[in-house]
């Protein structure tokens, strides 16, 4: 079994009309498609979690760099270790360090270091692994390359993309790498977070442009990733799952990179290519989330899964409509709520609300709700009970581990701090 993580990608970078995937595109062809998916949190570090132990932000509780997993909380790749699974994860993030709890059920946990592109050797090491692996596999596979890149290397762009790609790009986006006092890369990402008025339509689209080229340098990796699964028969008898932790913004909701849980930012590509293709092409309209892959996989696995898990099996037929939930990066306490057609933004700190038809707006541009009070109440009130739902399995749960060893160490933190991740 293969999870592939591809971290900051954009659901409406894959498939349709806009694709700029087409090896992904051709993997789509193969597995389950949800064309509804959505992280819970548009942050790798907790969207991950989610990933890994189907549970909600609000039950793992692991939204920072002081935060552990608790012990309460099973990991997928522990329980899978227990059925006797060999269990190897690559990835590309400091956010995914071992010590928050990612390292546990692993037999063997690999960090690349930093660099401005990583698909292709932690290709290289997991396919390494796979053709010395005994026994039934379990690989994480993390790629970074979307994600906003550092000022490293002599680099200037917020995204970089390998061969030449930006330089390919239209003269004018050459403007976009930095900002007017000099900071580049993810820095003027930072600073068009800080100043949205000041950067011109022509600089967002330019920004576009640049991720979108990072993306189809991904995407030529992961086709030639998945030749050679084909080469060596482990794509065609593997589960194998891709996703993505959450989008990226470009101004959108006047905000840049990813925070808020618009649709740009929360919706993901989710698919399961399943052993020997069966239902294959398939595209399911159900709402899914990252909670949702950990049960899902152990259903098809015949495994059953531990207690306290929030997401559910996305192969069963629902009986009702699922609400799918989200919050803020920079402020928890402000989730969203997407039933049926209609998604509710709601504050708990300042009260706001925010309403949008997503049948009608589904670019979520027009704010109904001023006009219609009596959704808002329902919505409220179904988010209301889904966060007391988290917080009773919370309350029953043992305490976590306390530890005293710090997780990231002071290399990490200034990598952090490039990215606007740590003051």
């Amino acid at each position: 079994m293969i999870f592939v993580s591809l971290d900051t990608l954009r659901a409406d970078a894959v498939a349709g009309s806009d694709s700029v995937t087409p090896r992904i595109d051709e993997f789509l062809a193969d597995a389950v498609f949800f064309e509804r998916a959505t992280t819970e949190l548009p942050f790798t570090l907790s969207a991950h979690m989610s990933l890994l132990t189907g549970t909600a932000p609000d039950v793992h509780r692991v939204f920072g760099e002081g935060d552990r997993l608790a012990i309460s909380v099973s990991t997928l790749a522990e329980v899978l270790s227990d059925a006797g699974y060999r269990t190897k994860a690559v990835v590309s993030s400091d956010w995914l360090a071992p010590g928050f709890g990612f390292g546990r059920g692993f037999d063997s946990f690999e960090r690349l270091p930093l660099g401005l592109s990583f698909a292709g050797d932690a290709h290289r090491r997991a396919l390494d692994w796979l053709a010395s692996a005994e026994g039934t596999p379990f690989l994480f596979l993390h790629d970074y390359d979307p994600h906003s890149d550092f000022e490293v290397e002599g680099n200037q762009w917020p995204y970089w993309a390998p061969e030449g790609a930006l330089e390919s790009l239209a003269p004018i986006c050459r403007k976009a790498r930095c900002e007017p006092e000099g900071e580049c890369a993810t820095g003027y990402l930072l600073w068009a977070n800080r100043n949205p008025r000041r950067v011109p339509d022509w600089a967002r689209e330019c920004l576009l442009e640049a991720y979108r080229a990072g993306v189809r340098g991904l995407d030529r990796e992961l086709g030639l990733f998945f030749e050679e699964l084909r080469v060596d028969g482990w794509y065609d008898r593997s589960l194998i799952v891709l996703t993505s932790d959450h989008g990226e913004e470009f101004g959108e909701h006047g905000q840049y990179i990813h925070a808020q849980t618009h649709h740009e930012t929360v919706a993901i590509p989710l698919a399961f290519k399943l052993p020997g293709g069966v239902r294959g092409g398939t595209t399911l309209s159900k709402r899914a989330q990252l909670a949702d892959v950990a049960p899902t996989t152990l259903a098809l696995l015949g495994i059953d899964p531990p207690s306290g898990i929030t997401g559910r099996n996305l192969f069963e037929r629902a009986g009702r409509q699922i609400a799918a939930v989200s919050q803020n990066k920079h402020r928890r306490e402000r989730y969203a709520i997407t039933l049926g057609g209609w998604k509710l933004i709601h504050d708990f700190v300042d009260e706001r609300s925010h309403l949008f038809n997503l049948v009608a707006d589904p670019g979520e541009e027009i704010d109904l709700a001023a006009t219609s009070p009596r959704r808002v109440r329902r919505l409220r009130k179904a988010l209301e009970a889904r966060i007391a739902r988290y917080r009773a399995l919370v309350a029953s749960s043992v305490p976590g581990e306390v530890e005293e060893d710090p997780i990231l160490d002071e290399a990490a933190r200034d990598r952090l701090r490039a990215l606007g991740y740590l003051q």
